[in-house]
């Protein structure tokens, strides 16, 4: 079966231009704005594996500004690069906790399983302490019995 792209939207000089809807052959989603073929302004990208959702800001076809949400409902919510969290941020949790911290980048080469090399992101979180805004829910956990 062949699974092709989609778009419905608006076009200018041949390419993806203004307010958008884009299912690629993967089934990811991104609807909202492009300028000239590329993901710019305000939108939603959404991966069919996972259901994580990036939504915000895009520039040059690279999510710059916005929350990554997981589909339990906690999301990252903070500057962008390479389309993953880099710099200031805070992570937002279903039961109202929010830590702040910073997201580093860096780069290692990886070989693949057919030999190539290939250059990957490695993320790193760091904050300053633990939970700097509170929700009135007590977190529990349940006692092993042993």
């Amino acid at each position: 079966m062949c699974i092709r792209d989609r778009y419905y939207g608006y076009w200018e000089n041949g390419k993806k231009h203004g307010e958008g809807l884009f299912t690629y052959p993967n089934g990811d989603t991104y609807s909202g704005w492009w300028k000239y073929g590329k993901r710019e302004g305000k939108g939603t990208y959404t991966f069919a594996e996972t259901g994580m959702k990036l939504v915000g800001m895009w520039q040059n076809g690279e999510f710059t500004q916005g929350r990554w949400v997981i589909p339990n409902g906690n999301y990252f919510e903070g500057e962008f690069a390479k389309n993953q969290p880099n710099g200031q941020g805070r992570w937002v949790f279903q039961n109202g906790n929010v830590t702040q911290g910073n997201y580093t980048q860096a780069e290692e080469e990886r070989e693949t399983p057919e030999g190539d090399r290939k250059m990957e992101v490695k993320l790193t979180w760091n904050s300053a302490g633990g939970i700097v805004e509170s929700s009135e829910h007590v977190n529990t956990c349940e006692a092993l019995n042993y």
